[in-house]
């Protein structure tokens, strides 16, 4: 695979759940109905904005390519913990999941270096 076809792959793969996580933090900003009922259910309706201002930080440290591996770092662990409150509220966490697959395949086809180890001849 060239490398026009691996970077067209990333972004695409990249782009995916990046606009899941951004129609999220827009969602969240601006206090849409679906969004508030379902915090409220989980009694953390008062921590939307901080929710929603730690996705957009991720998605700048996702896209900014000097903190590429840092961004996927972040987006992992809130996702994971996206994860582990859809859990333990009896939800499946099909879509945390799903983006943080789509995140990591898209990081691994941009630069598989950052998950394998490059021998030295």
């Amino acid at each position: 695979m060239n490398n026009k076809t691996k970077r067209i792959i990333w972004i695409i793969l990249g782009i995916l759940p990046s606009l899941l996580l951004a129609m999220s933090a827009i969602m969240k900003f601006m206090r849409g109905e679906e969004v508030v009922k379902g915090f409220t259910a989980m009694g953390m309706e008062q921590y939307l904005p901080v929710f929603a201002t730690i996705e957009v930080i991720c998605l700048i440290t996702f896209w900014y390519p000097k903190t590429h591996k840092l961004g996927l770092l972040l987006v992992t662990a809130y996702l994971g913990g996206a994860m582990a409150t859809e859990l333990a509220h009896g939800k499946a966490p099909f879509m945390p999941a799903l983006m943080i697959a789509l995140f990591w395949i898209s990081a691994f086809i941009k630069d598989g270096r950052t998950f394998l180890q490059v021998q030295q001849s």
